[in-house]
């Protein structure tokens, strides 16, 4: 599979010209990186507006009659207070509503029903695409877009496969491209960390230069040549010198 993500300024063009009634949900969707079958299904009773998380309960398959089952990854919370426009969206939609319903769908089309991801990318995704000047792809590219981008604004890998429900070695296998420690600084690392040993092994040895450790025989010879009259030094001592006129 190749990834074919938006860049920020396609995703600004995207929104300004999608539909309106359905912007919200695309805003939310380019925010999270969720899957399709994900974000279609959200209901309000799993939001937790005090924490900004939600719990992603179910995923929902249009093309088969909108059955409900678990998420890809199983159910899962996700901390959405990195993004405060996502909450912010969700209160707004919420003071709308006309129900208390905690299973109330969250995202609806014009006439009040879930929506279909397969209906989306047609009626709204593909035309919008085009009116953008953007080239064709799938809707599959918002999920993409989202770990890219992350991925390029340097966030953690595992941060990133918590709130897609995905694997660390998934993105390594698909997004490797969009990873700057990755791609541009390879080695960058290992080669600071070596060069600071390279320079404190320098210094070291300009020290031991500086100030070089005397040896015992230097201290001897030293010794011997500041002995008066000239004695020879011998290993019980200096033996002193022959008095001078004796046979």
């Amino acid at each position: 599979m190749s990834a074919t993500p938006l860049g920020l300024d396609e995703v600004s063009r995207f929104l300004a010209v999608v539909a309106p009634w359905s912007r919200d949900f695309y805003r939310v969707w380019f925010l999270t990186g969720w899957r399709s079958n994900e974000i279609v299904a959200l209901r309000y009773g799993w939001l937790n507006f005090a924490r900004q998380t939600v719990i992603l309960r179910w995923a929902r398959f249009p093309r088969c009659g909108g059955i409900e089952a678990e998420p890809k990854t199983g159910v899962r919370e996700v901390d959405c207070s990195y993004a405060p426009e996502i909450f912010e969206i969700f209160e707004r939609l919420r003071s709308e509503r006309t129900s208390d319903d905690p299973e109330e769908f969250i995202f609806k089309g014009p006439k009040g029903r879930p929506l279909s991801q397969v209906s989306m990318n047609t009626l709204i995704w593909t035309p919008a695409l085009r009116a953008a000047n953007i080239g064709h792809r799938g809707q599959y590219s918002i999920r993409d877009t989202f770990i890219s981008l992350a991925l390029q604004q340097g966030e953690d890998i595992n941060w990133v496969a918590d709130v897609c429900g995905t694997s660390k070695e998934m993105i390594f296998r698909h997004y490797l491209g969009w990873i700057p420690s990755e791609r541009a600084r390879r080695g960058h690392n290992l080669g600071s960390a070596l060069r600071q040993l390279w320079l404190s092994s320098e210094v070291r040895a300009g020290c031991q230069e500086m100030s070089p450790k005397v040896s015992l025989e230097t201290v001897k010879a030293e010794k011997t040549e500041a002995t008066p009259g000239g004695g020879v030094a011998e290993r019980g001592g200096f033996e002193p010198p022959e008095p001078r006129g004796l046979t």
